[in-house]
């Protein structure tokens, strides 16, 4: 069972330009701002060179063996805490640890 995750990865060498569109070029400069060179070639074609320091975000996919959003951590016994057994046996665990 595969969960994307996004990691934050900061350049740290000035990249080669990259051929996107204008309004492309245009959100580039506005999510990086100074970290970021947006040119128009003068024909209509649109560049973009990230700088270094820039920050992008890339997916990093993680495996997971669990199918819940909570767990109790292994060994967990709220007894321990001085919960009284009567109490503990008719209580959901997932509550009890909350």
């Amino acid at each position: 069972n595969n969960k994307v995750f996004f990691q934050g990865i900061s350049i740290d060498q000035e990249m080669k330009p990259i051929e996107v569109s204008k309004d492309e070029a245009l959100a580039f400069r506005r999510q990086h701002g100074e970290a970021c060179e947006a040119w128009d070639k003068g024909d209509g074609q649109w560049f973009v060179r990230l700088k270094k320091g820039a920050q992008i975000w890339v997916p990093k996919a993680l495996q997971f063996d669990r199918l819940v959003a909570g767990q109790i951590p292994t060994g967990w016994d709220p007894k321990r805490y001085g919960l009284p057994p009567d109490i503990v046996d008719q209580v959901d665990p997932v509550t009890l640890f909350v």
